[in-house]
């Protein structure tokens, strides 16, 4: 759902598609398309794609977007082209808010863990295919070795501790049990981590989407026909897209299924079809999936302290996460030397 109420009203986008890019809208229609607002604009004989940006993107990330973006669409990578204004300019503010204008690709996209294993399986090439193409492509650095030196145990441990404090004032909550125990194996985890850092040393980094995973595609029956959504893209550690967006999109991830190595095999294989990974990428994979999530204590603060209004789905969604984190970490052995033995 998203995050903050929009400022666009039907009239409001009705009059700045005229006077900006020279539409006659004849429909609008908002659309349940994650934390943005998001809108189907019928103009004419054509269907476009607006998005409201949240209040804190800034310009400088818009641009890095836009950007990567229109260099996707002349390398032929299936993506909603941007529609400019007539301006030339590629986004419009209005009030706090950018806006984005694109051409609407129709077909389907799945919520987490309901894509079709076809699908899945040939979402990986895509992924694969987007690392070829962005190989030499600039953008901003994340996980990288400045990240990882920043990792402080005690500092992660103290976080969940005032967690932990915030819960002890909630005993009645139906979740209190459940949550506790998550949290203490949360910071268990998190001052187990810093162990396995070596791990990085020789890991691929590439500009990547960031949030590549099943809401992303636009898919039709047979095949996926477009990722979208890029303002997450960032320079990444590849092994980490590539676990995040299988875990994000395969029903062998759902609440309370054991994480079936075989299909991640598979999984890395297709995307091995497209793009190389090292030795070392594949020994850290799970470990480097595992270290950035062992962090996060998202869906827990906000169901405790911050009363976030989708708290009871967050909650949900942080409970997954920490099974993730319990059935990878138990498995983390066994998926190394089976993705080694895949490589070799």
């Amino acid at each position: 759902m998203p995050e903050q109420k929009s400022v666009l009203t039907t009239d409001a986008i009705t009059s700045i598609l005229n006077a900006s890019y020279g539409l006659t809208v004849s429909k609008v229609s908002p659309l349940a398309h994650g934390s943005a607002n998001c809108f189907r604009v019928a103009a004419g004989d054509s269907m476009y794609f607006l998005k409201e940006y949240q209040s804190r993107f800034t310009e400088s990330e818009l641009k890095l977007e836009t950007s990567l973006v229109d260099y996707l669409v002349k390398q032929e990578y299936p993506t909603a082209a941007i529609v400019p204004a007539l301006s030339g300019k590629l986004y419009l503010r209005y009030q706090d808010r950018f806006i984005l204008l694109q051409k609407y690709i129709c077909g389907e996209t799945y919520i987490k863990q309901r894509l079709p294993h076809h699908l899945l399986m040939e979402s990986a090439g895509w992924l694969g295919r987007l690392h070829h193409i962005l190989h030499h492509y600039v953008l901003p650095c994340e996980m990288d070795t400045e990240w990882l030196g920043s990792f402080c145990p005690d500092q992660i441990a103290a976080e969940y501790d005032d967690l932990l404090e915030v819960l002890e004032t909630q005993k009645d909550d139906r979740f209190y049990g459940r949550i506790k125990r998550d949290i203490l194996y949360k910071k268990q985890l998190a001052c187990q981590m810093s162990e396995f850092n070596r791990l990085y040393d020789g890991i691929t980094y590439c500009a990547t989407h960031g949030d590549y995973s099943s809401f992303q595609y636009i898919c039709g029956s047979e095949h996926i026909t477009a990722v979208i959504d890029f303002s997450s893209a960032r320079t990444l550690p590849v092994v980490w897209e590539i676990m995040r967006s299988y875990v994000q999109s395969s029903d062998a991830c759902k609440n309370s299924t054991p994480f079936d190595i075989n299909d991640f095999c598979g999984y890395v294989s297709r995307y091995l079809d497209h793009a190389p990974l090292n030795e070392h990428d594949l020994a850290a994979m799970p470990y480097v999936y595992l270290n950035q999530l062992c962090r996060s204590r998202y869906g827990y603060k906000e169901y405790l302290v911050t009363k976030t209004e989708n708290k009871d789905e967050l909650i949900q969604f942080a409970f997954w996460r920490t099974d993730i984190c319990r059935e990878i970490f138990q498995k983390r052995e066994e998926i190394s030397v089976r993705l080694l033995r895949a490589l070799r």
